[in-house]
């Protein structure tokens, strides 16, 4: 078993592993609006919008 402390930062890894996960596209698509940039909006939010479709759908079919 590992100390605490040791867990502890490996824990604190993780979640900031999953948290930039989760913010790297919407720090795209600002950058991108920011930055006057159309194309590379339009991108980002319709990687955002394609991402967030499967994370809504995944499992759906068990409820039904």
């Amino acid at each position: 078993n590992k100390p605490i402390s040791e867990r502890g930062v490996l824990a604190g890894r993780v979640i900031w592993f999953y948290i930039g996960k989760l913010l790297w596209p919407s720090i795209v698509l600002i950058k991108a609006i920011a930055a006057h940039d159309q194309s590379g909006a339009r991108t980002a939010m319709q990687r955002h919008l394609n991402h967030a479709h499967k994370r809504f759908s995944t499992g759906w079919d068990a409820i039904q």
